[in-house]
């Protein structure tokens, strides 16, 4: 049966988060920088400073969740994860799913967590991945009786009421009632 996509992961824009923490740490390096050294001494060196630690910090949160994706199947989920990491997930190693920071899926397992940032349906994506999880739990716990047929022979049913009537459980009347019964047929 061919593999039928269920969702993909909607992307956010990681420019706007990236670009708001680069600024972030851009001004809290440069406020402390102006704190220690004289500001009418550095603060040129303190403003670079605080730009190339932002740029920094661009970069990293950048290529840390801009290139991350999602895709659900009916047998497995794949896309890119944080740094770009190329993942191919079969439904039945998924161990859980939840929801992080960030607009974040969560996928554990065994193997350890993988975590898809900024997707815009992120409670569409955790719900869909948990009805396949559930689907597969129903499928591997359904009862399965077994039925053992234990055939016995005329001779054991008739050493089975001979001592039943030998240990005074039955008389001799019911002894020889089955014993007809089972040699009739």
């Amino acid at each position: 049966m061919a593999e039928k996509t269920l969702l993909e992961g909607e992307k956010k824009s990681a420019i706007i988060v990236s670009l708001t923490a680069g600024v972030g740490v851009a001004i809290v390096i440069f406020a402390i920088c102006m704190c220690i050294w004289e500001p009418k001494y550095y603060w040129d060196t303190s403003l670079f400073g605080a730009a190339v630690s932002g740029a920094v910090i661009f970069l990293i949160v950048y290529f840390w969740i801009g290139r991350t994706e999602l895709v659900v199947t009916d047998k497995r989920v794949y896309g890119r994860a944080a740094f770009g990491k190329r993942v191919d997930l079969p439904i039945d190693s998924i161990a859980a799913v939840g929801m992080s920071a960030l607009n974040g899926v969560m996928v554990t397992t065994a193997s350890g967590m993988l975590s898809f940032k900024l997707m815009a349906n992120n409670k569409e994506l955790h719900k869909c991945i948990s009805n396949l999880l559930i689907e597969r739990q129903n499928r591997t716990t359904l009862p399965t009786t077994i039925k053992q047929e234990v055939s016995h022979s005329d001779a054991d049913e008739l050493k089975k009421f001979k001592e039943l009537l030998d240990s005074g459980v039955i008389t001799q009347e019911e002894f020889e009632a089955k014993k007809n019964k089972i040699l009739a047929n």
